[in-house]
């Protein structure tokens, strides 16, 4: 398991807060660094959890990859998504910094996880399906240009009007 915090206000970029959560917690996961880009990680198949935060102040990332074969995540333009046991995207877990203009979240998604759109400056539209019933606290901290859209009384928009977004 990749613990939640664990590299919080590192200067580590998120390939070696990657590669240290591999040697930290999962024993099993061994990786040649020539095969991982340094604002690109590839998570492996054995991964089964992430804690929240991990990628907090990793401005750098461009996107997070997921192998196929994970059964408990995926991703999808960059963006890392919990997956159920029938492989529907249920959660978003983390959208990268780097990531500029709109996303559109699949209207699978039913939760937002903490921290999810950390520090994405870039970001200015996002399209929240009408599934989602929860969004969690300081999802959208630093995303400045932001605006949420949502579907006239959901969940989307009811947050999106109480934090003025």
């Amino acid at each position: 398991m990749l613990i939640a915090h664990i590299f919080y206000k590192s200067k580590w970029n998120p390939l070696t807060a990657l590669l240290m959560s591999a040697i930290l917690l999962l024993p099993a996961f061994t990786a040649e660094a020539s095969s991982v880009k340094k604002d690109e990680p590839t998570y492996p198949d054995n991964l089964t959890s992430i804690g929240n935060r991990v990628f907090e102040n990793c401005g750098s990332l461009a996107e997070i990859n997921v192998d196929p074969g994970n059964k408990y995540y995926c991703s999808e333009h960059g963006i890392l998504y919990a997956i159920d046991e029938t492989g529907n995207k249920t959660g978003l877990i983390c959208c990268p910094a780097k990531k500029s203009g709109t996303v559109n979240i699949p209207d699978s998604i039913t939760w937002i996880e903490e921290y999810a759109f950390s520090d994405c400056g870039e970001l200015t539209k996002l399209i929240i399906p009408n599934n989602v019933e929860s969004i969690s606290f300081r999802a959208f901290e630093g995303c400045t240009n932001l605006t949420i859209y949502g579907k006239a009384n959901s969940y989307a928009q009811t947050y999106a009007r109480e934090h003025r977004m």
